[in-house]
């Protein structure tokens, strides 16, 4: 998903008073800090923070918004922007559906209906609390490396941008969404399912079953992208007692990257901790299935040759290392007993323990 903010961000929620600037703005601690580019509105500075959006009690509410809106929606736990156009209308991308938010310091004070902050052009008439309005600046979000593990107590609502995967995150008070600025390339398969192209993570889709860079990222079942799969990420033997780990790395030396084992995460587009673009999930072993059975070959070769472009790529083992196992092998999202089916090779009914990094392709929902 694309998601660019050229001429404003507009959002609504409680400010008092009205401010208006044309001038270029930076929010740093550091009062020598300048603006980085003469095509900045404005931007923060390097601390590992990140921007809270306003919240607002329903979307459905929000009357007279325009295309550009961001805010968090209190009444389903959710960030959304409002898109225009056709296909326009609030937008959901926090995806995850079990967020959580305290409103009991909002709950009792009145907003300020007047109240209004611009910044760029005085005299727009977009509505919101904060309007950024320019015809050649733009707003850059917070940079922070690994927001998942470096923004501590992050708060409902907040967004940055992570400088380590080069995606967009928001966080909706459980989990982190991250977003990349592209539209997601897809194939549609003998069975008129609609695929990813290539693995996540990959640059392109496999030239060869050998292709290094069509390989992709190495994800532990049921992580999210916190930068554990990539291909330094670090090792700890300390497992997570949540869903969302506080560390970006791979963890090792158990069965389980969880202390306790939850057969929930992965389960669908909103499953918890998805780490597919939007509108898109990891597929079943089913559906794996099905694609095996429209192959030239029911293995590793069929898997390349057929519309999907499998290569064989590498896997992380529980110990951290990075081996070539010679054949296909896939993350499902299909749980059995303690362990996960994936798919190796032409096979796709052994099952692993979840703490092994393999590749994912994600199918559309």
């Amino acid at each position: 998903m694309n998601i660019t903010m050229k001429k404003y961000m507009i959002a609504a929620s409680l400010l008092l008073g009205f401010l208006e600037t044309q001038a270029q703005v930076i929010i740093d601690k550091d009062v020598n800090q300048v603006v980085s580019s003469p095509s900045v509105l404005i931007e923060f500075g390097t601390q590992p923070k990140g921007l809270l959006l306003p919240w607002v009690t329903n979307t459905a509410g929000v009357t007279g918004a325009v295309a550009g809106t961001v805010v968090y929606d209190v009444s389903d736990k959710k960030v959304k922007y409002l898109k225009g156009g056709t296909g326009g209308g609030w937008i959901d991308m926090s995806i995850d559906a079990n967020g959580v938010v305290d409103t009991s310091l909002q709950d009792t004070p009145t907003d300020l209906p007047t109240a209004k902050t611009v910044i760029g052009d005085r005299n727009t008439a977009a509505p919101g609390i904060l309007v950024l309005d320019s015809p050649d600046k733009a707003m850059v979000l917070p940079k922070v490396s690994r927001p998942a593990v470096n923004i501590i107590n992050p708060s409902a609502g907040m967004m940055a941008y992570d400088t380590n995967s080069k995606q967009l995150a928001v966080f909706n008070g459980t989990v982190w969404t991250f977003w990349k600025a592209s539209e997601v390339p897809t194939v549609t398969t003998a069975t008129g399912r609609v695929w990813m192209d290539r693995n996540l993570g990959a640059s392109r889709v496999a030239t060869s079953s050998d292709d290094t860079a069509a390989f992709g990222d190495l994800y532990q079942w049921g992580r999210l992208a916190d930068g554990h799969q990539l291909s330094n990420p670090g090792f700890t033997t300390t497992r997570s007692i949540t869903d969302v780990p506080t560390t970006s790395a791979f963890i090792v030396n158990s069965p389980d990257w969880r202390l306790t084992p939850n057969d929930n995460l992965w389960q669908g587009v909103n499953g918890t901790n998805n780490p597919c673009p939007s509108g898109f999930r990891v597929p079943t072993a089913q559906e794996f299935e099905a694609e095996r059975n429209t192959w030239s070959t029911q293995d590793t070769p069929g898997g390349f040759d057929s519309p999907l472009k499998l290569p064989k790529p590498t896997y992380r083992g529980p110990g951290g290392s990075v081996a070539s196992y010679g054949t296909m092998l896939y993350w499902t999202s299909t749980v059995s007993g303690t362990k996960v089916i994936f798919v190796e090779g032409g096979n796709i009914t052994n099952s692993n323990d979840r703490s092994f990094g393999f590749a994912v392709r994600c199918i559309k929902n």
